[in-house]
């Protein structure tokens, strides 16, 4: 039977690798001799598809900001031991092996692929008005999740206290005649949380990033995308 009911096994692990079911499957097309030259074993075979994977230069191809695109531009270490003991789950000491590192060197590379893909977490965002609900359709466009709104300060801060977000997005005028930008600065006092606040361009002098009204949802996703970089992930 040789290598043949390894092979489901081998296009995903592929296609984890590669980020794309097409270019896992063109890799795993193109090693395929190698594949019947190894041992007929699970282990031997992700070795050598691995070797394969890393001598091609498919992989440059994702480019994309995808989690699964993500994980190609990993350094290769990274990339095989985060499947390898994630989605083959594997034990950390077997993968070392398979890979020819010391399982303290595996888990530096798990810890930095960790790390690096942190970023890619959606986060989670509170909302100080939005009375339309435009503001909470881009911020789901852009793939992160609204984890509360509130429409006025006191409401605002209790979801804050909640919730715990890693974002806050505020309207400076709130329906209630209130102000987003007090509401905001009382949770940043507590939180240093990342702020972007949606108003006139006046309020530009209290030091905020400030998306000027009238607002493009193009202006709001960089501003919102700037706002959370090099954000860490918090509990919750």
């Amino acid at each position: 039977m040789g290598i043949v009911p390894h092979l489901p096994a081998l296009r995903r692990y592929a296609r984890a690798a590669m980020g794309s079911a097409a270019l896992g499957d063109a890799i795993l097309a193109s090693c395929l001799p190698a594949l019947r030259g190894a041992k007929a074993d699970r282990h031997a075979l992700l070795r050598a598809l691995v070797g394969a994977i890393d001598r091609s230069k498919l992989a440059l191809m994702a480019r994309g900001n995808t989690l699964p695109e993500a994980i190609t531009r990993l350094p290769p270490l990274a990339r095989h031991g985060l499947l390898l003991t994630r989605l083959e789950g594997m034990a950390e000491a077997d993968a070392a092996g398979l890979l020819g590192v010391t399982q303290a060197r595996l888990a530096e590379a798990l810890a930095q692929a960790q790390a690096a893909l942190s970023a890619l977490r959606p986060a989670r965002i509170l909302i100080i008005g939005d009375g339309s609900g435009h503001l909470a359709r881009v911020v789901r466009d852009l793939g992160h999740a609204v984890c509360a709104r509130a429409a006025n300060e006191d409401a605002a801060w209790q979801a804050a206290a909640r919730t715990q977000p890693d974002l806050v997005l505020a309207e400076v005028a709130l329906p209630d005649g209130g102000s987003g930008l007090s509401a905001a600065a009382r949770i940043i006092a507590n939180d240093a949380v990342p702020l972007v606040l949606v108003g006139d361009e006046a309020l530009a002098v209290h030091g905020f990033p400030l998306v000027r009204q009238p607002w493009r949802d193009d202006a709001l996703r960089q501003a919102i995308g700037l706002a959370l970089r090099g954000r860490h992930g918090r509990a919750g």
